[in-house]
């Protein structure tokens, strides 16, 4: 079943059964944009939460692990919750304006000891959206000291890597840990925006998925995927305390550097803030 979520975005809930459903997993959401034909856009929230001592909880890729997304029509928001071993989160997304998703994570610490700060796997595929799609990484775009600039510009694609990883200021010990098996396909150069954008072919539409406070941005260049990553950071949590993450997926009739003006209008009125505890 599809959902208007705005005027111009709508939202199928796919299960593992679906013909886009990535490696056969559970919790496709299938976005599409009016007057955007042809393009279907793929995103896992969360695909997995990681945290010290704890490690990997709600991963999408365990047999056992089910999003079960429900729409309240009259909030129109889609959402689902997630509960383990100690934990607990629930996920939402709804509308931000007419081109802009809101996807927000909270996740309860249940037990009795207090986590460390750890990272959110946000992933948007771009596979089935062939205009984004984007092997060479010459559209995909962060910002650096210098200005925005396409992955390719900065570096060396390597075809024979399938993940470049780069790091932001907000990236944590455990952050840097985790990738320490991956450390080959972590780039040099440090974004210093929480951003990460992808043009079409043409030029003239960007999508993006912005967050307030990123570890880090992953790019699969997997053909059957596609996908671009926000690592969110998780902050502490004292036992019994939860955490708020937000993540915004733009869709935008226009340049990065337009992309960049309405993200900056959509943190300016942003939910309250990323990273909110209590």
């Amino acid at each position: 079943m599809r959902y208007e979520l705005t005027e111009r975005l709508s939202v199928e809930v796919a299960g593992r059964e679906h013909e886009m459903a990535g490696l056969n997993r559970d919790g496709n959401l299938l976005i599409t944009v009016a007057g955007w034909t042809g393009q279907t856009f793929a995103a896992w929230f969360p695909e997995a939460i990681l945290i010290p001592d704890k490690g990997t909880i709600a991963a999408n890729w365990e047999p056992g692990t089910k999003q079960n997304w429900q729409w309240d029509s009259h909030e129109k928001v889609l959402w689902h919750r997630q509960r383990g071993e100690g934990w607990e989160l629930e996920a939402q997304l709804r509308g931000a304006g007419a081109t802009a998703l809101a996807l927000t994570l909270e996740v309860n610490n249940l037990g009795e000891r207090p986590w460390n700060a750890g990272w959110v796997n946000v992933c948007m595929r771009l596979c089935h959206a062939d205009d984004f799609a984007d092997g060479g990484l010459s559209r995909t775009y962060l910002h650096f000291e210098e200005g925005w600039r396409p992955i390719g510009e900065v570096e060396d694609v390597d075809a024979g890597k399938r993940n470049r990883i780069y790091l932001l200021q907000a990236a944590n010990e455990y952050y840097v840990n985790s990738l320490s098996s991956w450390w080959q396909h972590v780039g040099a150069a440090r974004a210093d925006k929480p951003i990460i954008a992808v043009t079409a072919r043409q030029g003239r539409r960007t999508v993006a998925m912005l967050t307030r406070q990123a570890a880090g941005f992953v790019c699969n260049l997997d053909a059957q995927m596609r996908c671009i990553h926000s690592n969110p950071v998780l902050p502490a949590l004292g036992a019994g305390e939860r955490a708020s993450i937000d993540v915004w997926l733009l869709f935008v009739e226009g340049t990065v550097q337009d992309t960049a003006a309405a993200a900056g209008r959509m943190l300016g009125r942003g939910a309250e803030g990323n990273n909110r505890t209590g």
